[in-house]
């Protein structure tokens, strides 16, 4: 609910020359931080999250490659948390593969899978496909060798040194491939992965390649933006004959074959973070094991229906996401319940009790309506001070932030120093489910005290209205 959501973005520094340059530049100006300093900072947001809101939930969002992990397994134990681009994306992968063998037949631990990158979301979906293969029977070690990664310096093999500690457990005695569709050829994979923003790596020759491998090849190109995928719908069924089962990332057209239209649809995390949020807080899960992404990805394969799979789609309507929601969440926190991890008493008819509750009652009934908690920074307090003193504000005075023309300049100064922001690759965030955020008319202050750090917010929906209005206003 957007009342009890908070996004946050945790300032460290840029290493983007023109930012430190710009003298409209509202981050810290200096070079990010990294090591000790970089890990204590964490350590004292997550410890002051914990001691305000103690049920709340810590979703870690586009945190690099070289943080991503070690904050994952630093924290999944000792709070509730989770990391969307590793365990989001892994869950909602491994929904496509629950569908695609209700397609083609088979268990899981008949696949192969190739992944092309070997990233957070890479060895996130590898290690979740591992994580099942081991749940449904299989040894780990032999379900390990069941996915293998290919990236920017060729296939991963246990020949290779320096290896990052994520690659290591998918490196085997394979050879040395310096093209993927050499990759495909040494692998034989019944299923590839495209996660590395390569476009059009997926091209001709290795979907033809997979498609005389396999009778119905697994072809999921998850990469986005569309520019970035590595495939398109069409190439992918045409070079198949029709044969492939797709998924994306990024949006596509249906395709027509023939007499057969395929409805491609994507492999969106949309479809189970909102769930895996919604059973953990409701159940107040003290931690979110692996269990609960695997019950996420099974539920969410269940509700995908026959005429959705006649048609090639993997994944449900992203219309039915509310429910979809509803439902994963209360898998979600029966896994919480089962398991002894739940910090309330289970309801006797617990999908109801979570359909009645505020968390996901008001937000069904409000929808996109309602304001939502969009932009915010964690800055250096003088930063703030300034930024106030700039447009005549007084931080100190509530009453200052709330005329209209205060907002109107506030705008105008968020929009010129944000002007540069990409729509990929933002800064890293934290979201935070609680339940008592103090809200001044547009500006948010929760209660949440750091020691060095202020918290700063705007109402996307206002935000997008003065854009309309001031855009109006120069036409």
């Amino acid at each position: 609910h957007p009342e009890r959501t908070l996004p946050v973005t945790i300032d460290v520094g840029t290493n983007t020359e023109r930012y430190l340059q710009d003298p409209h530049y509202l981050g810290l100006r200096h070079e990010r931080v990294s090591g000790e300093a970089y890990d204590e900072l964490l350590e004292e947001f997550v410890t002051a999250v914990k001691a305000r809101w103690p049920h709340c939930l810590i979703q870690f969002e586009d945190f690099g490659n070289n943080h991503a992990f070690d904050l994952l397994n630093r924290y999944k134990d000792r709070v509730l948390c989770f990391n969307d681009d590793i365990q989001g994306t892994a869950a909602v992968a491994l929904t496509g593969f629950y569908s695609a063998l209700r397609v083609k037949g088979g268990a899981l631990a008949d696949e192969r899978v190739l992944f092309l990158g070997a990233g957070e979301a890479a060895t996130g979906i590898a290690t979740l496909i591992v994580d099942a293969m081991e749940d449904e029977g299989m040894d780990r070690q032999e379900a390990l060798r069941h996915c293998a990664l290919f990236d920017s310096k060729g296939l991963v093999t246990s020949h290779r040194t320096g290896l990052a500690h994520n690659k290591v457990p998918f490196a085997h005695d394979l050879p040395d491939c310096k093209t993927f569709l050499e990759a495909v050829r040494a692998f034989k994979p019944t299923a590839i992965v495209g996660v590395a923003a390569q476009p059009k790596a997926f091209d001709e020759a290795v979907l033809k390649e997979m498609a005389a491998l396999n009778e119905r090849p697994i072809i999921f190109a998850l990469s986005n933006p569309t520019s970035r995928a590595e495939c398109d719908a069409r190439t992918a069924y045409e070079a198949t004959d029709g044969r492939a089962l797709f998924a994306s990332g990024s949006p596509f057209a249906p395709v027509t074959l023939g007499d057969k239209t395929f409805v491609p649809r994507q492999g969106n995390n949309s479809y189970v973070f909102p769930g895996l949020g919604l059973g953990a807080v409701f159940s107040k899960a003290s931690t979110m094991p692996t269990g609960m992404f695997l019950v996420a990805a099974r539920e969410l394969a269940r509700l995908v229906k026959p005429e959705d799979l006649e048609q090639g789609s993997l994944y449900p309507a992203l219309s039915e996401v509310r429910s979809v929601s509803c439902r994963i969440g209360a898998a979600v926190a029966e896994y919480a319940y089962t398991h002894g991890l739940a910090g309330n008493d289970r309801p006797a008819d617990l999908e109801a009790a979570i359909q009645e509750d505020p968390l996901f009652a008001q937000a069904m009934v409000l929808g996109d309506d309602r304001p939502f908690i969009s932009a915010i920074a964690v800055v250096n307090p003088d930063v703030w001070t300034k930024f106030c003193e700039e447009l005549g504000l007084d931080p100190a005075d509530p009453a200052s932030l709330k005329s209209k023309e205060a907002k109107t300049a506030a705008l105008r100064r968020i929009k010129h120093a944000t002007r540069g922001f990409p729509n990929y690759g933002v800064p890293p965030q934290v979201t935070l489910l609680a339940d008592d955020w103090s809200i001044e008319s547009g500006f948010l202050t929760p209660t949440l005290k750091l020691k060095r750090r202020v918290v700063m917010a705007t109402y996307a929906k206002e935000i997008e209205e003065m854009y309309e209005a001031l855009e109006r206003k120069s036409a």
